[in-house]
């Protein structure tokens, strides 16, 4: 159920009250606890205590600002993804300030995508500052109600309190991410700033622990962001320095080792050579390679790839037996292959008494068994990277083993250049439909729909269309969805497809498969679909597979909002 008052959105789930904030009958012990916290606070919508507030005023890492709780395993991946913006795009579906006072996120819940609304009330402690993540300095508001869809998504604010920034990065981008350790590579410089350097070159994006007591006045038990490697060089081109550039998401540094923003090294040629910025006090800093990993504990490298595809099998109420799910890939390709179960932390503290959930995993093409191993659901889950996997059919057999705490769902994924479909022993998908084009299309959607653009209703809402484009090695494929992300809108809209070539046009709303088609006096063709988005039915948004001859067909697209109601 929705709650508007005033034409502003109030989120009845998660509303502005102190079991947002904390559980009295499951709360974490300190340093973890915030009941303090919960009393002190007061609840306002940013605006009501800021003068032009802002949802974006250029995306960056410095938009980061940690508050009084330790989910610096959230803020730091976080930062490391605002420095492309369409990263962050991607999960924050408004491209402006709400008004209307809901924010919808793009997230992933046990590898499967999820949108997660939040309202745009947050905690001020003794209604001063916000009690968490802090207005950034150019008067973003984005990474505060990111971090309110964490919390949502976990029960409260106080279930956020420590973790690993691999699982911050599944649940943000759906990509695997590798945890190296300092002592599994021997504390080795060169092999460090190789994976290091590599990874950041390739776009994928690097986190770091400290350990208990780090030297040169960093924090003990915090997480960093890598956000650049840089090899400073001499007049002769001579490699003289290999440095990492890092930022503390506390939005302050007092890294006090060589290389400090006071070192003498740095002369004018060096400074020209990376993005210095002198005692700006922004958590920006420079190390050496062979002072970092003496330095930090460990280093996370997520394998982010902005145009690869997850693919996924959803398994509910699982029982306990082997299961086994096959895939075909249609060329070689690199693969990450992987199994979900819930979030340790979305289990309320003590429930579980301390146990974890654990799996086995075999991968076999035909008969053969290629890998085989077990896992548990505290790092990187299942996850396993498979180089140039040959083109063919696959088959993951899975075990889940429970506790009897547990929910017994999980996710198997695919992660890779190539969408594909999974499916069960009985040759079906987790969709609601069985295999078909349709069900093809409600996937493939999830996969190609990049675009999201918001239109404004008179009443400060909105509704949605993604647009996108898929090349299958069979046909050409266009996508359009029209929809509405909270939920709470009735909405009659028209969608039309224009074209001088022989088109196909499918609906993947399952109620109407009825297109209007009329011939153009200029001899192209015009097909109309109505399309009625009723929430309460479970019709949250009218999607559309248009195959076309080839890419540049001259497919045109246009829609109509007819009229809208609340749900």
């Amino acid at each position: 159920m929705s709650s508007f008052t005033s034409t502003q959105y109030t989120d009845p789930d998660f509303g502005p009250n102190a079991g947002s904030i904390w559980w009295s009958d499951y709360a974490r012990a300190s340093p973890y606890s915030l009941s303090s916290v919960a009393s002190s606070s007061q609840w306002f919508r940013p605006e009501q205590k800021y003068a032009g507030c802002t949802l974006f005023n250029g995306i960056g890492a410095n938009d980061i600002v940690q508050g009084y709780i330790n989910d610096c395993f959230i803020l730091s991946p976080a930062q490391a993804s605002a420095e492309r913006d369409s990263r962050i795009d991607d999960i924050v579906v408004n491209t402006k300030y709400p008004s209307e006072g809901i924010v919808a996120l793009n997230l992933n819940v046990k590898g499967k995508p999820a949108v997660v609304t939040v309202d745009t009330f947050l905690p001020f402690y003794y209604g001063s500052l916000p009690a968490f993540s802090r207005r950034s300095g150019d008067g973003d508001f984005w990474m505060s109600f990111l971090e309110k869809g964490f919390a949502k998504l976990h029960g409260n604010y106080e279930s956020l309190g420590g973790g690993w920034q691999a699982e911050t990065w599944r649940i943000l981008n759906g990509a695997p991410t590798r945890f190296i350790t300092m002592a599994s590579i021997n504390s080795d410089a060169n092999s460090a700033w190789n994976t290091i350097s590599s990874a950041l070159s390739q776009g994928f994006m690097v986190g770091v622990d400290t350990a208990s007591n780090p030297p040169f006045g960093l924090v003990g038990g915090h997480a960093y962001s890598v956000l650049g490697a840089y090899s400073l060089k001499d007049s002769f081109g001579t490699v003289k320095a290999r440095l990492l550039r890092v930022r503390n998401p506390w939005g302050t540094d007092n890294y006090s080792g060589p290389w400090n923003d006071n070192d003498s090294r740095w002369t004018t040629a060096y400074k020209s050579q990376v993005p210095f910025s002198q005692n700006t006090n922004d958590g920006y800093f420079f190390i050496e390679i062979s002072d970092f990993v003496n330095t930090f504990n460990y280093f996370q490298v997520n394998y982010i790839h902005d145009d690869w595809s997850q693919s996924y099998y959803e398994r509910k109420n699982d029982d306990g037996q082997w299961k086994s799910y096959t895939f075909t890939l249609p060329r070689s390709q690199d693969v990450f292959i992987g199994m979900d179960f819930y979030n340790p932390r979305m289990y309320a503290s003590g429930c579980r008494a301390g146990q974890m959930s654990k799996g086995q995993f075999n991968l076999l093409r035909g008969s053969t068994v290629l890998d085989r191993y077990a896992f548990d659901d505290r790092l990187g889950y299942g996850w396993t990277q498979y180089t140039g996997l040959a083109a063919g059919t696959y088959t993951v057999q899975v075990l889940a083993q429970w506790t009897q705490y547990d929910v017994r769902d999980y996710v198997v994924s695919v992660y890779s250049p190539d969408s594909v479909m999974v499916y069960d022993q009985s040759g079906q998908t987790s969709f609601d439909t069985p295999p078909s084009l349709l069900s093809d299309l409600q996937y493939q959607l999830t996969l190609a729909l990049k675009d999201l653009s918001p239109y404004s209703l008179e009443n400060g809402g909105w509704y949605t269309l993604r647009q996108g484009f898929y090349d299958s090695p069979l046909k050409n494929r266009f996508f359009l969805q029209l929809g509405g992300p909270m939920g709470v809108y009735n909405l009659d809209m028209t969608a039309s497809f224009t074209t001088f070539d022989g088109i196909a046009v499918v609906s993947a709303n399952a109620r109407s498969q009825t297109f209007q088609k009329v011939s153009n006096a200029d001899g192209s063709t015009t097909y109309s679909h109505n399309c009625l988005i009723l929430p309460k039915s479970g019709i949250n948004d009218c999607s559309y597979m248009v195959y076309a001859p080839d890419a540049n067909s001259g497919v045109k697209w246009s829609w109509r909002l007819n009229s809208w109601t609340y749900a």
